[in-house]
């Protein structure tokens, strides 16, 4: 046991690099046991799941995007065994959304249903968690706020289009119903003229008759 230590305290010294990574899966770890030593090893019971969802649906969808995400995955998992921690990464560029079942049983059961199954138009790529892969991929955090801030803007923009064509398509109907009210306007005028052509013709041969 000293001696693994010794080695582990080596090896996350020896730099930047190694030291995340080791306090990456040693809080992995911790919040996978959660300091109990009769639960499993995390990576025997966490199922990734790739493709769930794309940058532009996460986007789209707000701060509700990720909870309401994690309760559908949960609710569906459920139904194949005790689900102890639903995950959704979603500034991942790949999609990813963690299962973390009880037992092996339904992790196993889990990763064939969801191989290969399409959800929400995507194709899901299913495997076991490596034990030691975070997905909060910290490098690319500057770049993937920089999608996500040009994709609302591409949304705003495009919201903003639509908002313009419906305004453009209400202006029209708008002239379209004043040009009717026009030409129902100048149909009663051009009747009551010729009524009073009528009336005035009427008069003429009364005269005449007289």
């Amino acid at each position: 046991g000293g001696g693994r230590g010794g080695r582990g305290g080596g090896r996350g010294g020896r730099g930047g690099k190694k030291k995340q990574f080791s306090a990456a899966e040693k809080q992995a770890r911790k919040l996978g046991w959660g300091g109990f030593d009769d639960v499993l090893p995390p990576e025997r019971v966490t199922v990734v799941l790739k493709g769930m969802f794309s940058l532009a649906e996460a986007a789209a969808g707000g701060t509700a995007f990720a909870t309401e995400l994690e309760t559908d995955v949960a609710a569906e998992c459920a139904k194949l065994g005790v689900v102890e921690k639903v995950r959704v990464f979603a500034s991942h560029p790949q999609g990813i959304v963690t299962v973390r079942f009880k037992q092996e049983e339904p992790a196993q059961a889990c990763l064939s249903r969801m191989n290969g199954r399409f959800f929400g138009g995507h194709p899901i790529v299913a495997h076991m968690w490596d034990g030691f892969t975070s997905y909060h991929i910290k490098v690319k955090e500057e770049e993937t706020a920089e999608e996500e801030a040009a994709r609302l803007e591409a949304f705003a923009r495009e919201l903003e289009q639509q908002q313009h064509a419906a305004a453009a398509a209400a202006a029209t109907a708008d002239a379209a119903v004043a040009e009717d009210a026009a030409a129902a306007a100048a149909a009663a005028t051009a009747a009551a003229a010729t009524a009073d052509d009528m009336d005035v013709a009427e008069a003429e041969e009364a005269g005449e008759a007289e």
